[in-house]
């Protein structure tokens, strides 16, 4: 190395050779630098190296790795690119989750940063005249595009609406709020039930052969609600319904596609009364066709070997928070107090994916990790359908989730029903509590 930094002294002859590395340490190039630490103090700059910028860009990259002198020219040149794009780009210094605002930016720095490192020009969006849209127009695009749960961003919008996913930790290593029945919900679910000698090995055979198949085929077959959900009346359950009735749970700029579960189960719109159904209606009747199931509280998502688990986690969540949302409207239908909290699990989804069933569980709560009404899902139990014994205990929780669920919507649907209306008061709809869509879509 030495001869090769010789033969390449003529393009800096008032440089010396650099030392070689030797007891190479972190802290000998900046102070400050730390391993395992990747981030730059943009209050204390690293040291300049010794041979400065124009040493190193003359001479060829392979013989500058094992200096010294080199890693600290490296990091002061990081430094100073890290230091510029933080001052054109200066991040929210509010503590919480991020703002539309500050997710723009972000975005229009990555742009940036990747057409500056050979990134397709194809795919930058163009304007009207074939030019390159401006940043405030590239973003505006962005920002009202809808997220499906098999976009990586889908989450993010989720918890700016103070919707939050399982197993979510804040800045500060903190998990979400648990609801205030989840232990015993878990303990209800493995409750063992005296229905299941028709469990047999012919049904375990039937759902070993749906780990096969795609998710088309699962759903179309009809085959696993037949096995899990016997006793569920035509009228009440639903598969593969748009929910394009409901009122966005999330702000305008960060809209999702519409909820679609696999198979969900309400109530028959028959048995909601009248006036309930019309002050309610943007919360509990999910569909346009009004002959489907109203306020949905169990939601099935299924998803083949091959499938996604991630995005039927992300549907899952969305599945409980507006069946969550419906039920805790319900309770609180005419409470002119004020809404009120019991932080109890108001909502189940369960996913099946290759042979094993997942259960969620989802919660309204008046203080999130934001400190603002939200509506938090936890991950309840999972159950391996890999044996008969296995399988009899998974079909058992989610029959026991049915009839969990089907309580909680029939206690909310009659106390909506029970509260007296004020003399007077006109039927407009303008009775629900509405807390937890407070977003003004502007």
């Amino acid at each position: 190395m030495a001869s090769d930094c010789s033969s390449k002294r003529s393009l800096s002859p008032e440089y010396d050779e650099p030392p070689q590395l030797e007891g190479f340490d972190w802290r000998s190039i900046d102070p400050s630098l730390q391993p395992g630490n990747p981030y730059f103090d943009s209050l204390n700059p690293p040291p300049l190296s010794l041979h400065g910028r124009a040493f190193y860009d003359n001479v060829p990259f392979p013989d500058t790795l094992l200096t010294r002198d080199a890693l600290r020219e490296l990091n002061r040149q990081y430094w100073e690119h890290y230091d510029c794009a933080r001052a054109n780009h200066q991040p929210s210094r509010n503590s919480g989750l991020p703002t539309p605002t500050d997710t723009a930016a972000e975005e229009d720095f990555v742009g940036s940063e990747l057409s500056t490192s050979g990134y397709d020009e194809s795919c930058i969006e163009m304007g009207p005249k074939g030019r390159p849209k401006k940043a405030s127009q590239a973003s505006t695009s962005r920002a009202t595009d809808k997220s499906s749960p098999y976009d990586v961003n889908f989450e993010m919008k989720l918890r700016r609406s103070n919707i939050f996913a399982p197993l979510y930790v804040d800045s500060k290593g903190n998990f979400a709020e648990k609801a205030a029945d989840l232990d015993a919900v878990i303990t209800r679910l493995k409750q063992s039930r005296h229905d299941m000698g028709g469990v047999t090995e012919d049904t375990l055979r039937a759902i070993t052969r749906m780990v096969s198949m795609t998710e088309k085929e699962i759903c179309e077959n009809g085959t696993l609600y037949e096995i899990l959900a016997t006793d569920v009346s035509p009228g009440v359950c639903g598969n593969d319904h748009l929910f394009n009735n409901l009122l966005s749970l999330t702000k305008k700029n960060d809209q999702v596609t519409y909820a679609k579960p696999d198979y969900y189960i309400g109530t028959h719109p028959d048995h909601v009364d009248e006036q309930v159904y019309r002050d309610l209606g943007q919360f509990i009747q999910p569909c346009t066709d009004d002959r489907r199931p109203v306020a949905p509280n169990f939601f099935v998502e299924v998803k083949s070997m091959s499938g996604n688990l991630d995005a039927a986690f992300r549907q899952a969540t969305y599945d409980g928070a507006l069946g969550a949302r419906a039920v805790h409207e319900l309770e609180n239908h005419l409470n002119y107090g004020g809404p009120t909290f019991d932080q109890k699990i108001k909502a189940i989804s369960c996913i099946f994916h290759a042979g094993v069933l997942y259960f969620l569980g989802s919660h309204c709560s008046p203080r999130g990790p934001t400190g603002q009404d939200s509506i938090i899902t936890h991950r309840l139990c999972r159950f391996l359908l890999d044996d008969l014994q296995g399988c009899k205990d998974g079909i058992a929780a989610f029959r026991n989730a049915v009839e969990l669920t089907g309580k909680v919507r029939d206690a909310a649907l009659e106390r909506a029903i029970s509260r007296p209306r004020l003399s007077g008061e006109a039927s407009d709809g303008s009775t629900s509590t509405d807390e937890l869509q407070r977003h003004e879509n502007i």
